[in-house]
């Protein structure tokens, strides 16, 4: 169970009792809940290595001003997570983000945003992972919603012609699958009708058409780019029932969304669930589902339309399809 700070606007009308009582319930444990009445002092304030929940006085969330001030004071913040949170409701304004050792999230008080608040926070990297996906040589600076991308004078390592060596590439080559640098990469129609995860893919740093042995075009997100082994790389496809999605960098661990036709480097989403998952987690799951993903010792499953993850210890709530895609999407494309 994620542990959590949290501190609330004095103007805010619910008791502590019942806000401790909804986050419990929401799969979240409070270590303290106190009271603030400067939201910019209350962040300047806030301690190290702590995840802090700071939930805003108006209904809309964040203020442009307070955004401004705020993040200018972040040492990473998570664009990505904040289009997560408000893929039901794109009025909201939220901030999510690092400060030194420290993950701190700004929302509103809103009901449906603070339930998917225990998914999301189980697929941000912790701070001290954060150099991991993001590069000393391109570091971003967030200025009053513009990004500003500051690169060293350092040429960029060479893009190789042909899949070779390890990681992603490597990948690459065991699915037999061959970059077409003709062909214009567009996102999967599958894919872009979901805005949270459009907006993961759309941060990638570099894409690029790959031909499959089928004869079948998939993509290939790169992040940063595609231009050296240690990224991270995810390739897409539309495939039936909805999409196949594979975290190339993983390799050889088989990981992404599994479909019944696609490149058979995943299982079939028509394998049986029950053997895959003693496979992958040496225990049964408390239920029964349809096969959804994989990573190397977890393995998520659907239930009537929602997504459920179990590691052999303890199973979570992913959300809806759509929510786990977004979800999972975030957490490859950093990790």
């Amino acid at each position: 169970m994620t542990i959590l700070n949290v501190i609330y606007s004095h103007q805010l009308s619910f008791q502590p009792n019942e806000l401790r009582r909804f986050l419990t319930q929401a799969g979240l444990s409070i270590q303290n809940l106190q009271t603030y009445t400067d939201l910019h002092e209350a962040f300047q304030s806030l301690g190290e290595a702590n995840t802090y929940l700071i939930l805003c006085e108006s209904e809309t969330g964040i203020t442009q001003s307070e955004d401004t001030r705020i993040s200018s004071s972040l040492t990473h913040r998570f664009r990505s997570a904040e289009h997560s949170l408000c893929a039901q409701d794109p009025f909201k304004q939220v901030l999510v983000g690092a400060k030194g050792e420290s993950i701190v999230l700004i929302l509103p008080a809103d009901q449906v945003m603070l339930r998917s608040l225990n998914a999301l926070l189980n697929h941000l990297p912790r701070p001290a992972m954060i150099d991991d996906f993001e590069p000393e040589a391109e570091r971003q600076t967030f200025v009053d919603h513009i990004t500003v991308i500051e690169t060293p004078n350092a040429d960029l390592p060479r893009e190789p012609s042909e899949p070779i060596g390890s990681g992603w590439q490597s990948g690459l080559k065991a699915i037999g699958g061959k970059i077409e640098s003709e062909i214009w990469a567009t996102i999967p129609e599958s894919i872009s009708q979901i805005a949270p995860a459009r907006n993961v893919l759309e941060g990638a740093g570099e894409r690029k058409a790959v031909r499959l042995h089928s004869g079948k075009i998939y993509v290939l997100f790169g992040y940063p780019d595609l231009r050296r082994p240690t990224s991270k790389a995810i390739l897409i496809g539309d495939a039936d029932p909805f999409v196949e999605i594979i975290a190339l960098h993983r390799s050889p661990n088989r990981v992404g969304i599994v479909c019944s036709t696609g490149t058979e480097w995943l299982p079939s989403i028509d394998r049986s669930f029950d053997k895959i998952t003693l496979q992958r987690t040496n225990k049964e799951a408390p239920q029964s589902g349809t096969l959804f993903a994989l990573e190397q010792q977890t393995v998520y499953y659907q239930i009537s339309g929602h997504v459920f993850s179990w590691d052999g210890k303890k199973e979570k709530s992913m959300g809806t399809v759509k929510q786990a895609i977004a979800s999972l999407l975030l957490s490859w494309s950093q990790r």
